[in-house]
Formats: C-alpha cells, structure tokens, sequence
C-alpha cells in the first residue's frame, strides 16, 4: 500500500520515482518499516498497480467509505497483526486526505489555467 498522506501526494511523482528505481534494476529493496523485497520489479509494478488503484477509489469515495474498504482490504491480505501494523503505518484517513488534497488542487490547477 503505497502511503500518500496529507499535504502534497504527487501522483506523477511517485510514477516517476518508481520508473527511476526500476531503470536501476536492482536486485532487491530494503522497505523502511517492512524489511528485504526480494523480487523488486514484482513488487514495484504492485506499487504502480495500487497507487493507481487508491487514487481512483479516494476520488470516487467518502472518506468514511475509502476508510472501511481500505481496512477490509488489508485484514483479507495479512495476519490480524500485521494488519493492525499495516493500519498503524499507513492510516486509512490519512491516506484519503492525501488523494483527496492531491485532487483538489489538480482540479484547482485546471481551473486556473
């Protein structure tokens, strides 16, 4: 679940970075938080796939509705701890208020133009 917290998720951005990162090619990545990734291009094609995916849902759904979907999401993927430690890093209100601000302000930005 790539976080995206409030002020100023870029979604393009993180696209960038994770295209920077595969061009590297590298053997394996360290997660800050969640240890050794022992297939990288595997695990960041997921990042992209779920960014994509959160982005969307954040722009369709109440925060109240991203937030139960996201914790449903996560108890059906992991162990009841490591779900409660993967809610605990990555809170689901915190990433809707990113993608919900990120948003925003893109729809701002257009409007300016």
């Amino acid at each position: 679940m790539p976080p995206t917290p409030p002020p100023d998720i870029d979604i393009e951005a993180w696209l960038d970075s994770i295209a920077i990162v595969e061009g590297w090619t590298p053997q394996r990545l360290a997660l800050t938080h969640f240890g050794q990734v022992d297939e990288p291009g595997e695990h960041l094609a997921t990042v992209r796939e779920r960014l994509g995916e959160e982005a969307a849902l954040a722009r369709e759904l109440s925060e109240g509705d991203y937030e139960r979907r996201h914790r449903d999401r996560v108890a059906a993927s992991a162990d009841p701890e490591t779900a409660a430690e993967l809610i605990q890093c990555v809170p689901p209100q915190y990433q809707w208020r990113g993608l919900d601000r990120y948003w925003r302000k893109r729809e701002e930005r257009a409007a300016a133009s």
